[in-house]
């Protein structure tokens, strides 16, 4: 038996957490696109009223044929009701389905600080209505929009569904059975009819994440039933993702996606992995775009969520930012799903806000500031230094030949957040987009990449594109200042053409390590018909050429597009790589069902890292070992100058768990292993030695200033001895606390320690930090080690945002 390592106690949470997480995940499967004939097929709707056209008005389809818990032994038939608003004239009319996201659902009950999980459906707070103005607005525009309500959907099993994405299908195509059944409780006009091939999803925050889950449900097993089609097109606001596009593409299907920068719920804006995902599909046949929402917040999509969200402790937008009203990120929402909506049932995709690479970016859509990430179909689309590979430091994925001059280049890869290279470390890039860093500091830097005569004929393409923004943390980058640069396009007898680009300093500030703000890299483009004096049919060269003297940005997608044509370019291979191998356990002669093995592709790191990773796969086991694996990664996720390895553990149902004693080798120099043999031993979580206590350090741990802690914070505290730079180097002590039922300013703890352990005449310090009730998401730090007095026996420390 294998004692357990140092590495392995010290990852064991890390270990839990991955696997619960991977094992939350759903990833979606590929399918092939959606295209968008007019169909014959419609579905009649009786009625005995006429609601006037266009008005949102309220439904109940009655009891569906389940039971739901909704209190301590209180059981009552699942209800169906929602939202609904019908267009004028007879149709026959597509159809847009509306999914509002998890918010207040039940009142709070007297002496409990937090709200109850679920409560009586009678007595539940609608969020289906707050996205009536939504539904009008389809209307107006011959759409027949309804929002169910799935309140209890989010908050309760039913029916046997354990999943949150099984209960909302089971809600939904409940909706849609009655609707393509002509149910006389929506209460529509005699005659109309809809199409039932023309279906289309809106969802928010969950609400996204179910409609993208629904989506793919319909592709995986077959269509709604009721005689619906696939849908024909997704927009997702503010989505919780749960991510997977490490292993598959994601949906092939016209696709739109709102980032509200100031979200104080889904942060991370972990929707954008979705359009990174498509971005780097060589096969997508789909247009995909991104509208990052500056000044939005999470909630004001929904009429009926009147809470400002971008005060949280998770948003990432300092109090004296900008923000939308609740009314103009409305108006934005209607506007933008109404363009969306027509564009896709024209099947034009150039009419999507911001697509038509013809057209210069909109820095204003509706109303609102929006910076944006078009993704045409692959096709359409001619790399010239998309920022995928480490291998584009050197070699364009065309062939041709990058050229850096007094300047800087690095790669940043898919999906990871501080890879071991200077870029990225301690700033969110919503969607962590494969991309190269560029940063200069002389006035003479250049960028430059040389075309290929194979790929010289750039007649057919529209625009050239890039997404470029500023890396706040560099030093190289002048705080608060625009980055200027010029874009050169050379041609073969010497052409030439210039326009000059401006990316603006990201708002937020500097909290210790990190960035505290978004940094969102958007798409420029540059309509090549404004480029004269340079052949379009024989490029030689574009370059980026810095008038700052010096600057650090962020790079990516560096391509040529078109406007409908097929570009020529080098056949693109799957990005979805394989590692295979067998798990053999020696202690282990059966695994009884309920198992759990998951495989890991991380860095090589040296010891006393924590692990930084590439993929983790989960899978259910059973019977006699070995277990074969195949682990599925994304090749833009790999940087070819470092080092990978493979890292795996077994959980049984009754607790016991078997690890590797090391990590094995996986990837090495950019080659991939194959029939990699992994052996596991069982893992002996040893109780660590007692160590006595005589002396008590007492401490008091105030929150930032007007930001106090929320309920069910935690806060740890590690008092170290520290060297002489102020860095910890031996701790004698941990403590925390958890914050009560209400927020707090300040929270005394007390910190016990052994005075025997101490090291007379070296300074002491205390690290503080504050986590959420989830005890994973960091909300405030000290930054460091604070130095304290240990005559006093008391200290009190003020901590300051973080970056989540």
């Amino acid at each position: 038996m294998l004692p357990i390592s140092h590495r392995l106690r010290a990852l064991s949470l890390l270990w839990l957490l991955g696997v619960l997480l991977a094992a939350c995940a759903v990833p979606p499967a590929p399918l092939p696109t959606v295209t968008l004939p007019p169909s014959e097929a419609t579905a009649t709707i009786a009625s005995t009223t006429t609601p006037p056209a266009a008005g949102a008005y309220q439904y109940t389809l009655g009891q569906a044929d389940v039971s739901v818990v909704v209190g301590d032994g209180v059981i009552e038939p699942l209800e169906l009701r929602g939202t609904i608003a019908a267009p004028a004239g007879v149709g026959p009319h597509p159809v847009v389905l509306v999914l509002h996201g998890s918010h207040t659902v039940c009142p709070m009950q007297p002496q409990s600080p937090e709200e109850p999980m679920i409560c009586p459906q009678a007595t539940q707070f609608r969020n289906d209505p707050g996205l009536g103005y939504l539904l009008e607005a389809l209307a107006t525009q011959g759409a027949l929009a309804l929002a169910p309500d799935v309140n209890t959907a989010f908050r309760a099993e039913f029916g046997g569904l354990e999943q949150e994405a099984q209960r909302l299908q089971f809600v939904v195509e409940r909706h849609l059975e009655q609707l393509a059944a002509g149910a006389p409780a929506f209460g529509l006009a005699p005659g109309l009819t809809v199409d039932p091939a023309r279906l289309y999803l809106i969802g928010h925050s969950r609400g996204g994440s179910g409609a993208y889950e629904l989506a793919s449900a319909w592709v995986e097993d077959a269509p709604a039933p009721g005689g619906w089609g696939l849908a024909r097109g997704l927009l997702l606001l503010a989505p919780a993702v749960q991510g997977g596009f490490d292993s598959v593409p994601p949906l092939d299907v016209p696709l739109a996606m709102v980032l509200p920068e100031c979200d104080g719920d889904v942060s991370s804006l972990e929707g954008q992995h979705v359009v990174e995902a498509a971005r780097l599909d060589p096969g997508r046949r789909s247009p995909a775009v991104s509208y990052f929402l500056q000044g939005g917040n999470h909630n004001f999509f929904n009429a009926a969520v009147e809470l400002d969200d971008s005060q949280r402790f998770l948003s990432r937008c300092l109090p004296e930012a900008p923000r939308l009203s609740g009314e103009g990120q409305r108006q934005f929402l209607a506007g933008l799903a109404l363009a969306l909506l027509s564009a896709w049932e024209s099947g034009d995709a150039n009419a999507i806000p911001g697509l038509d690479p013809a057209r210069p970016l909109p820095p204003i859509l509706y109303g609102a500031p929006v910076l944006l990430v078009p993704v045409s179909p692959a096709a359409q689309r001619r790399p010239l230094l998309p920022g995928t590979a480490s291998s584009e430091l050197s070699t364009s994925p065309l062939g041709g030949v990058v050229q850096v001059e007094d300047a800087e280049l690095d790669f940043c890869p898919y999906g990871m957040a501080g890879s071991g290279s200077p870029c990225r470390t301690g700033v969110s890039n919503p969607g962590t987009p494969a991309q190269l860093h560029l940063a200069w500091n002389a006035p003479d830097a250049a960028l430059r990449v040389t075309i290929p005569p194979a790929f010289a004929d750039a007649s057919a393409a529209s625009a050239l594109q890039l997404r470029l923004a500023v890396d706040p943390l560099d030093r190289r980058s002048p705080a608060g200042e625009l980055q200027r640069m010029r874009v050169i396009v050379r041609d073969s007898a010497g052409g030439e053409a210039a326009q000059p680009v401006m990316v603006a300093f990201p708002p937020g500030q500097v909290l210790g390590e990190s960035w505290f703000g978004q940094v969102f890299p958007g798409t420029i483009r540059l309509p090549l018909a404004a480029l004269s004096g340079v052949d379009l049919a024989r490029l030689a060269e574009v370059a980026l050429q810095p008038e700052t003297p010096s600057g650090a940005v962020f790079l990516a997608d560096l391509e040529l597009v078109t406007d409908g044509a097929a570009i020529g370019g080098p056949q693109r291979p799957s990005p979805f790589r394989s590692l295979s191998g067998a798990v053999a356990v020696p202690e282990l002669n059966d695994a009884p069902e309920g198992s759990r093995l998951v495989v890991r592709l991380e860095f090589a790191l040296s010891d006393g890292e924590a692990p930084r990773f590439v993929t983790i796969q989960p899978a259910a086991v059973a019977g006699a070992p070995p277990f074969p694996f195949a682990l599925r990664y994304h090749q833009a996720a790999i940087d070819d100058r470092l080092d990978y390895v493979v890292d795996a553990i077994l959980q049984l149902p009754d607790g016991q768990s078997f690890g590797l004693s090391a990590p094995v080798p996986a990837i090495t120099d950019g080659v991939p292993q194959q029939d990699i043999a992994l052996e596991l031993a069982r893992v002996i979580f040893v109780e660590p030695t007692h160590v006595p206590t005589d002396q008590t350090f007492r401490l008091t741990v105030r929150a930032p200033a007007g930001q106090p802690f929320p309920p069910g914070a935690l806060v740890s505290v590690a008092f170290s001895r520290l060297d002489a730079s102020g860095i910890g180097v031996d701790t004698l002590a941990v403590a925390g606390a958890t914050i009560g039922d209400q927020p707090a300013d300040s929270v005394p703890i007390e910190v016990p320690y052994w005075s025997g352990a101490l090291d007379p005449g070296a300074p002491y310090g205390v690290s503080v930090e504050g986590f959420a009730a989830d005890a994973f998401t960091r909300l405030a730090a000290t930054g460091g080690n604070i130095p304290v007095d240990l005559a006093t026996s008391e200290a009190v420390v003020e901590l300051t945002p973080v970056a989540p």
